[in-house]
């Protein structure tokens, strides 16, 4: 597989025909880790998933007082 760079330094891949029209096999693998880093990974906010996680909690104890039928105070 042929790699290069383009006007703006990025990466550039052989084009999976032209490797075909040489003779070599399919760059499945190659393919997989070019894909890893092909997006962006987003940022986690992790204030947003304790949030999260707490509203869950609440929720489920709710659905078990409600279940079991013992009166909120």
């Amino acid at each position: 597989m042929t790699t290069g760079y383009d006007a703006s330094d990025a990466i550039l891949l052989e084009r999976k025909d032209d490797m075909q029209r040489r003779g070599l096999a399919s760059p499945d693998d190659g393919d997989a880790l070019a894909l890893t880093f092909a997006y962006a990974v987003a940022k986690r906010d992790w204030a947003e998933e304790r949030r999260f996680e707490e509203r869950l909690q609440t929720e489920e104890v709710g659905r078990v007082i409600s279940r079991v039928g013992v009166c909120r105070p």
